[in-house]
């Protein structure tokens, strides 16, 4: 523990609750450092795959794991559409590809 994040610190996030998964604050804290408009989905997809894995506790190793897991598929993604990097124009690229997704699209524009 830190001394930004007591032991005692009750982290109250009903999706967690719903899945029978708890927060460790060292993990619930580092998630308060990503830009706000992403933490409610890096919550989600956290509980998500210790559901998946069988985990019971969010911690900050499998919060780093899952990280990497997805630099690397976002790496794919952008090798797949032509680009050696993540630049504004693989962005572009990218948008107009998940035209055909609506709810796509939105999260994109939202990220914009």
């Amino acid at each position: 523990m830190n001394e930004k994040t007591p032991s005692t610190e009750i982290i109250d996030h009903p999706y967690a609750r719903e899945n029978n998964v708890e927060w460790h604050p060292d993990a619930w804290e580092r998630v308060k450092h990503a830009p706000e408009f992403v933490r409610p989905g890096i919550r989600k997809l956290m509980v998500q795959r210790c559901v998946k894995r069988g985990y019971k506790i969010v911690t900050s190793d499998f919060l780093t794991e899952i990280r990497n897991e997805s630099m690397m598929l976002v790496s794919k993604r952008v090798k797949g559409f032509g680009f050696e990097e993540l630049t504004m124009d693989s962005f572009e690229v990218a948008k107009e590809k998940m035209r055909q997704s609506p709810r796509k699209v939105e999260v994109i524009e939202e990220i914009e």
